[in-house]
């Protein structure tokens, strides 16, 4: 749930918050929910190149983060879509990684970053579904409350995703 302010032809304000909800978490003392409340400045080039900075709060990691990314987005008129380009880095300091577990807290701070490809097709004006692929690189994230089992390194994932907007 959000809202964005645009101020002129290049330049928006976007603030949001969204609630995680985490299905059977491998990791013991993780949280089964989180809310993440985020605010960002983006400024849009006259050719459509986006640039991004954005900073979170998780009440319930209690962690910081800022994020820079660069987006564009490809137009494919003869399929009626397009195709979405996201690099992104940032850093995270969070307090509690493990808020649901027994003993003293556990902290972590690390940076990461990586390149996204969206293919969004719209159904309808409120309803849309999309393909993504994702490659991501975290350096010095701890590797106790890693749901991988790995602390840094590459990870690689696809996902399909339904939207309604109301």
């Amino acid at each position: 749930m959000g809202y964005v302010w645009k101020w002129g032809a290049a330049f928006t304000l976007d603030a949001r918050g969204t609630h995680f909800w985490y299905v059977n978490q491998p990791v013991v003392g993780a949280p089964a929910h989180s809310f993440e409340a985020d605010l960002r400045l983006t400024w849009t080039s006259r050719n459509g190149w986006r640039l991004g900075l954005m900073t979170s709060h998780d009440i319930r990691f209690r962690a910081d983060s800022i994020e820079s990314s660069i987006d564009y987005d490809l137009m494919l008129g003869s399929w009626g879509t397009y195709l979405q380009l996201r690099a992104y880095a940032g850093y995270v300091a969070a307090k509690d990684v493990l808020p649901d577990a027994a003993g003293p807290q556990l902290s972590d701070d690390y940076s990461y970053g990586g390149v996204d490809l969206r293919l969004p097709y719209h159904f309808s004006y409120h309803s849309s579904v999309a393909v993504e692929a994702h490659h991501a690189l975290t350096r010095n994230q701890a590797k106790a409350w890693s749901p991988l089992g790995s602390s840094s390194g590459f990870r690689q994932w696809i996902s399909v995703n339904y939207r309604y907007d109301f």
